[in-house]
């Protein structure tokens, strides 16, 4: 009885999560999706996040990818980090760039 009893509290325990979170937040993405890449049209960095929306569009949601050069990429690294992280807007950049 007193294992019968501390499985049914695990089972609970190990449940209770997933109705939790599944009712509290809701269905992502709901509105477009913003790729921001902080240099030119037709460089490196713009053709790989461009490859990367396309492959974003089983989302069945508008993936936009927004360029914004200026600064050496710092035009855009600043508008990204003004807007708040809810998850709708993505800061494509290189590697070298930030190191």
């Amino acid at each position: 009885m007193k294992k019968a009893g501390m499985l049914i509290i695990w089972v609970i325990f190990a449940i209770l999560p997933v109705f939790v979170f599944s009712h509290s937040a809701g269905a992502y993405p709901e509105k477009q999706i913003e790729i921001v890449v902080p240099f030119g049209v037709g460089g490196g960095a713009d053709t790989a996040a461009r490859v990367i929306a396309e492959g974003l569009k089983t989302l069945k949601v508008p993936v936009v990818v927004t360029n914004m050069p200026g600064g050496a990429g710092t035009r855009g690294m600043l508008h990204v980090a003004g807007l708040p992280a809810d998850g709708y807007t993505i800061l494509f950049t290189t590697s070298s760039h930030l190191i």
